[in-house]
């Protein structure tokens, strides 16, 4: 199989032509629209197939074009292993659901944390999906506000080792925890879940603690995050 990133230069408009990738593959040819556009001609390096450098967001966008590569290379790998007979509604319809798998677990296309472990989970996920029952629906509570309720229940638990009820230290830290994660749900704009507390959504939030608050991730902190 080989990959390759190309400008339409047959679709330019007001200097910026789309980037489009196409996959060779037993003797097939599948297009792959990127969503994305760059300037042309002086936008594009042609002998890298990426975006200059220089160019505005040619750092995520370069990003979003590796990750969209690494999916495709990960598809075809796995179906030339397992000797699955690709075409290109099977490739493209697989391709897009892996996709939709990562987004829905927290991660977005333009973030460097696309590896092959979590390629290979979306993917078994969308192999697997068909087959599996509908999930029994859970409490309509946040997992904030399940949090919150298993903090005041906690005050008036005994501990069993000690006879005595938490110390309020230890209830002090769950709250710093608790505010910790909902300022983290403030800043990414998307709710924390159950369901999303996977790979991704420990890369992201220890990313926010690091770089984004300068802060170290405490032990108590990424147990409870995980």
């Amino acid at each position: 199989m080989e990959i390759n990133r190309y400008i339409r230069i047959d679709r330019v408009k007001n200097g910026a032509a789309p980037i489009r990738i196409l996959v060779h593959y037993h003797n097939k040819r599948l297009p792959i629209s990127t969503g994305e556009k760059t300037a042309y001609p002086d936008g594009w390096d042609e002998d890298k197939q990426r975006i200059k450098t220089r160019q505005p967001f040619a750092g995520v966008i370069n990003q979003k074009l590796d990750n969209m590569g690494r999916v495709l290379e990960f598809i075809y790998q796995v179906s030339e292993k397992n000797r699955v007979a690709l075409d290109n509604v099977i490739f493209k319809s697989t391709f897009e659901q892996v996709l939709l798998q990562i987004s829905a677990s927290g991660c977005t296309i333009t973030q460097d944390i696309f590896t092959i472990p979590i390629i290979q989970e979306a993917y078994e996920k969308c192999i697997r999906g068909a087959s599996e029952p509908e999930p029994a629906p859970r409490s309509e509570q946040t997992f904030l506000e399940l949090m919150a309720q298993w903090i005041d229940e906690e005050k008036e638990c005994v501990v069993e080792a000690s006879g005595r009820k938490m110390f309020p230290n230890t209830i002090k830290g769950l709250n710093s925890t608790l505010k910790r994660f909902k300022a983290f749900e403030a800043h990414r704009g998307q709710p924390i879940t159950f369901d999303g507390m996977d790979k991704c959504f420990y890369a992201e939030f220890r990313t926010y603690m690091l770089d984004y608050l300068n802060q170290g991730v405490t032990r108590s902190i990424v147990m409870q995050a995980t």
